[in-house]
């Protein structure tokens, strides 16, 4: 994983390693921004509200879908504002290292294998955060392409359908990786 705060991919951020190599960002300094505290949160969170119930129920089925086509990666969604001062990207990877995804495959305790959408459309921003394992299967330039073609559904205002775009060049890109 890339630090969030100098984008080494050397300094990797994880709770085994307290902080950084590269410049000392530590998961403690995101404890400060948005608590210390373990979160529970369903594979798609729509804290905006945004999202119909029939959108909500279509996205589950397609990420229940991509879990059974690359396992053991998964993919959960969280829409609204980060719930403390701080980017998505760190928002991103403070989930990841304190939140329990509830999904259909049964609560995960272990995050690393997540590509997690952040979408704030308040601030109309996104952002791709991917686990420690998830990383190795999608590279940044990867994520950079997935996010790439979710932002012109987004910049249309159309948030399922750029998260239907993320998922399918995700997809994509696995595919033509990993086969």
């Amino acid at each position: 994983m890339h630090c969030p705060d100098c984008g080494s991919a050397v300094g990797t951020v994880t709770e085994s390693r307290e902080a950084c190599a590269g410049c000392g960002f530590s998961v403690v300094a995101l404890d400060a921004l948005f608590g210390p505290d373990e979160m529970v949160m369903d594979q798609v969170t729509d804290m905006a509200g945004i999202l119909t119930e029939a959108a909500l129920r279509r996205m589950e089925k397609r990420l229940k879908r991509f879990e059974r086509r690359f396992p053991p990666l998964f993919m959960c969604v969280y829409v609204g504002e980060p719930i403390g001062p701080g980017d998505l990207g760190r928002f991103g990877l403070w989930l990841l290292n304190r939140t329990r995804m509830d999904t259909p495959a049964g609560p995960r305790a272990e995050n690393s294998s997540c590509l997690l959408f952040l979408v704030d459309p308040k601030a109309g921003e996104a952002a791709l955060q991917c686990g420690y394992h998830a990383e190795a299967c999608l590279t940044q330039g990867g994520a950079e392409q997935v996010m790439g073609k979710a932002a012109r559904q987004f910049c249309k205002g159309s948030l399922a359908p750029g998260l239907n775009a993320a998922i399918v060049e995700a997809e994509r890109i696995l595919r033509r990786r990993h086969g």
